[in-house]
């Protein structure tokens, strides 16, 4: 199983939640699906201002993404 980032796991499961893939994410945030999966299956890290993208697109607030949210 593959090991996401705890900020992508945060961020999948929002998008799990509203009921979005990744191609509506980007569609939404205006942010290329390519740059997208760079984020989710090489865990290379966003910028803060596509951070703050992603969050504004999701309407959430940037603590929502922080790591703590990960734990049970």
């Amino acid at each position: 199983m593959k090991k996401y980032s705890s900020l992508w796991k945060n961020i999948q499961n929002i998008l799990d939640k509203k009921g979005w893939s990744l191609k509506r994410l980007s569609e939404e945030s205006g942010i290329k699906l390519s740059t997208l999966n760079h984020y989710k299956y090489e865990n290379v890290n966003p910028t803060f201002e596509k951070v703050c993208q992603i969050a504004d697109t999701l309407n959430i607030n940037l603590d929502d993404l922080r790591e703590s949210n990960t734990r049970e």
